[in-house]
């Protein structure tokens, strides 16, 4: 199982895990925490097809997510709505969705999900996550360096294929984003190198 990168050319997780041409659609799961009556809470939507955006498109929908009212999105209005639910027919339908229906997976949970772990010498060793694949970053370091984590349902993919998927995901990093930030960089008048 090879590691493809799509239309675009920068690679998605399903992409390079080889399962995207069996699902509908892949689209990112994008969690957000945000205050929800007077307490913390964690919300998420959905990117579309997030291999065909720019990063600065991406970056003004997850900003996006951070800074809207927590009712004018819709990912987050249907959670407040399901959570409504009794237990016993949330459980249910939250089980169909996630395991009997591909479609209604990728439509309402997302395909892979991205989040941040902005900690300090910490990092997550394990984690439980509804979705196939769960990318987790850290801090970027003055050196360069950053923690990345990728965490799969291992139903789906081996430990082979999921190294395959880290290795594409540092050479993106590496190559295809640093040039994409640089050139946004230039264009904004900084003329700096994002490696700079």
């Amino acid at each position: 199982m090879g590691c493809d990168l799509g239309e675009s050319g920068r690679p998605g997780l399903p992409e390079m895990a080889g399962i995207a041409n069996r699902l509908p659609a892949v689209s990112m799961a994008a969690p957000v925490e945000r205050a929800w009556n007077g307490r913390p809470a964690v919300f998420f939507d959905q990117i579309k097809r997030p291999e065909l955006l720019s990063l600065m498109e991406i970056d003004a929908i997850l900003r996006g997510l951070k800074r809207r009212p927590v009712e004018s999105v819709g990912g987050y209005r249907r959670l407040i709505r399901f959570s409504r639910l009794p237990s016993i027919v949330r459980r249910p339908l939250w089980s169909f969705a996630l395991r009997w229906s591909g479609r209604l997976r990728s439509e309402y949970f997302g395909t892979y999900s991205v989040h941040s772990f902005p900690v300090r010498r910490a990092q997550v060793m394990q984690s439980t996550t509804p979705i196939s694949f769960s990318l987790i970053y850290g801090l970027l370091s003055p050196g360069g360096d950053m923690l990345v984590q990728l965490l799969m349902d291992h139903r789906i993919v081996d430990g082979l294929t999921s190294h395959r998927i880290v290795l594409a995901i540092e050479a993106a990093m590496k190559e295809e984003i640093v040039a994409e930030l640089t050139a946004a960089a230039r264009s904004h008048g900084n003329g700096a190198s994002v490696r700079d």
